[in-house]
């Protein structure tokens, strides 16, 4: 894994982006396998990989990686899994910045109920007061 690393920092440092994106696949696969599965992931192991794509303009493999791994961990644990969250959201991002406004649409709505339903409310009322008062 580390050397997957050292290698990707080296093509970096020689600008061979597509020496350092197949290096940074690798550690991620490598992730992938020492945690269990890609349903276990955490947004630090998909971070340089998805850095060097989005340098690269390949946003759909983005938003492919962080499609896979929503799948993944509600294939395995369910849609209440707190862990979709951060992976939810930067798919969010990505369609948004693709301008893939039907599949944001869609993103946003799961991104609101899982927000809602791990996130501790900071006001009174979840949404401003329509007549309540």
């Amino acid at each position: 894994l580390e050397s997957h690393y050292g290698l990707a920092q080296y093509w970096e440092e020689h600008e061979s982006a597509e020496e350092v994106q197949l290096n940074l696949q690798c550690a991620m696969d490598i992730a992938q396998r020492l945690r269990g599965g890609r349903s276990r992931l955490e947004p630090d192991d998909t971070a340089p990989l998805a850095r060097i794509m989005e340098q690269r303009g390949r946003m759909h493999e983005v938003q492919a990686l962080y499609r896979s791994i929503v799948d993944a961990i509600i294939e395995e644990f369910g849609q209440k899994e707190p862990r979709t969250l951060p992976f939810a959201a930067r798919l969010l991002d990505v369609s948004l910045r693709m301008g893939s406004i039907d599949a944001a649409n869609i993103q946003q709505q799961m991104v609101q109920r899982l927000r809602e339903k791990f996130t501790e409310p900071t006001m009174q009322w979840y949404h401003p007061p329509q007549g309540e008062m």
